[in-house]
């Protein structure tokens, strides 16, 4: 028996019927695989001069979205979401960055904002992510200033730069206790430029100076770059401070480990930042016994539940890169870290409720405390105080950090 021919109407409506019926399926695929994401912007600096820091950063974030996912994705209420990172380039640049952050937030619609690598970019994307109410966690900003305008909706995981160097006197402070001196006795010399950023680290060792009660017998301003350190070491010989505190970028940290050795100049303490971008470590064993200042250390004794160790974390992120994480990559991996919990504890994907939980935060992981105060700095966690010995960086300082004995006071020339 022959088929019943099908007329062309029928057939063109039933074809018609398929496709729209094939349309909506993709459609519906489509919307259900977005309803199963969370889509976080990041603005990083993937080209001009701040893009050699932001790709270490770049990669925390993609590790730990990468982790996240791995371990079953976001937990929000009854619903498992995968998270979605979605970058735009800042190009190196404060206006370029704000102007990211609302394409973000208008054309990319996501939900909550990774910040940039540096505090002057993150202070432009804080004025936009405030504008439109959308959540931003910056693991780049360590600047005050990132903090004074009373923004709702911006959060810091780093440690801010007054601390960068305050933790040198409480170690100090530590071990003239130790040593049954009393920490009001203790001289303290300062060496810092003059800049925004480094005038915050300078005000902390201040701060913490007068709080123990020691004395300022030297307070030097540095000019930038700093070219030789030779009349400042003199001054140190003179009034035989405790504790020497500088901070001049990378310059002057590799200037002062050759000085110090060169005018054999000793000083029972001495603290500073940018040892990293100087590599002072290299210098051989004139570096040792100096204290430098670190957001992190893999050796650091956090830990948490996507990680596990700081170590931990170190091996991943060398498997994956192929070379050793410098801070901002842990950064960038504890600010992501930061957005899943508050994403679990809010059970919405409601700006305003992940904002709140934001503001709740009480979070332990790899990189250390997170616990903010009502401007969004992180006022858990402390600096690491990492002293050099043998060519090794080893943390010393604080105590829920500390893998490693200090060695105090540091051995006079003579001696070495």
């Amino acid at each position: 028996m022959r088929p019943t021919p099908v007329s062309r109407p029928r057939l063109f409506r039933r074809l018609t019927v398929l496709i729209l019926a094939a349309a909506l399926w993709t459609v519906t695929a489509e919307v259900r695989a977005a309803d199963d994401v969370i889509r976080v912007g990041a603005v990083v600096s993937m080209s001009g001069p701040r893009a050699v820091i932001a790709n270490h950063l770049k990669r925390g974030y993609d590790l730990g979205v990468k982790r996240a996912n791995q371990l079953g994705g976001v937990r929000v209420g009854n619903r498992a979401y995968r998270l979605e990172l979605i970058y735009r380039d800042d190009e190196s640049s404060s206006s370029h960055a704000a102007r990211m952050a609302a394409d973000l937030i208008e054309r990319d619609r996501v939900s909550v904002l990774l910040g940039p690598s540096t505090s002057s970019m993150v202070i432009a994307v804080a004025k936009v992510a405030e504008a439109y109410g959308v959540p931003l966690v910056q693991a780049g900003g360590a600047s005050l200033r990132v903090y004074l305008a009373g923004r709702r909706y911006s959060f810091g995981i780093l440690s801010t730069a007054d601390k960068y160097l305050g933790v040198a006197v409480d170690l100090a402070a530590r071990q003239a206790v130790k040593t049954g001196r009393d920490p009001r006795d203790l001289k303290v010399a300062l060496a810092f430029q003059d800049d925004g950023f480094t005038r915050d680290i300078r005000q902390g060792v201040v701060d913490k100076a007068q709080r123990w009660g020691m004395t300022v017998v030297l307070d030097e301003t540095l000019p930038n770059p700093v070219e030789d350190l030779g009349d400042v070491l003199r001054r140190v010989r003179e009034t035989k401070p405790d504790l020497l505190t500088l901070s001049a970028r990378a310059t002057g940290a590799g200037l002062l480990a050759r000085q110090l050795a060169d005018l054999r100049v000793d000083v029972p303490m001495v603290a500073l930042t940018h040892c990293d971008g100087a590599q002072i470590e290299n210098l051989g064993r004139i570096s040792d016994y100096l204290l430098c200042s670190s957001q992190w250390n893999a050796f650091s004794s956090y830990a948490d539940r996507w990680f596990g160790s700081s170590l931990d974390f170190e091996v991943e992120f060398e498997l994956e890169y192929g070379y050793t994480p410098p801070y901002p990559g842990a950064q960038g991996a504890a600010a992501v870290f930061t957005l899943v919990d508050a994403f679990e504890r809010a059970g919405t994907r409601d700006p305003e409720r992940l904002r709140d939980a934001l503001a709740s935060t009480d979070l332990r992981t790899f990189f250390g405390p997170i616990r903010f105060d009502e401007t969004g700095k992180n006022v858990a966690k402390s600096m690491v105080l990492l002293q050099i010995q043998g060519g090794r960086y080893k943390a010393v300082w604080p105590p829920e950090a500390a893998k490693s004995r200090l060695i105090h006071p540091m051995p006079p020339w003579a001696d070495r």
